[in-house]
């Protein structure tokens, strides 16, 4: 589990770095998050594997995202688990990618783990197409 550390404080703009704004709005800011392991780390080309990401700081988020590899995609927070839940995109290739996460839905981890995306086994033919309940065919 990860400590919350999102904390808002006063933001006022200045076009001259001498006069501000009157109005200020709140900024939040949030320790960085660190991505360690997935749960499920390969999944077909076609996508849509369910992927739990597991790391820390995830607590706290406002617009949370995937990307796997340049792919970006929904994600939700799973407070119980402590973890980020996503489903993997389509991908035009087999082969490993990053997977990294945004809790604003714009600055990502700089850290890392793999997915493997594996090409899909079609099934065409099969010979002998029947055999005993038994098996041993």
């Amino acid at each position: 589990g990860s400590a919350y550390h999102r904390r808002a404080v006063p933001l006022e703009v200045s076009m001259n770095a001498q006069q501000y704004t009157e109005d200020e709005v709140a900024f939040s800011y949030y320790a960085e998050p660190s991505v360690s392991a997935l749960r499920f780390d390969r999944g077909p080309t076609s996508g849509g594997t369910s992927v739990a990401v597991q790391g820390s700081s995830f607590r706290g988020g406002s617009v949370y995202r995937c990307r796997f590899g340049m792919d970006e995609v929904n994600a939700t927070y799973s407070a119980e688990d402590d973890e980020l839940q996503c489903v993997s995109p389509s991908s035009t290739a087999a082969g490993n990618v990053a997977v990294e996460v945004s809790l604003n839905g714009q600055q990502f981890t700089t850290s890392e783990v793999g997915f493997e995306y594996y090409a899909e086994v079609i099934v065409s033919h099969l010979m002998p197409s029947a055999g005993p309940r038994q098996g041993g065919t």
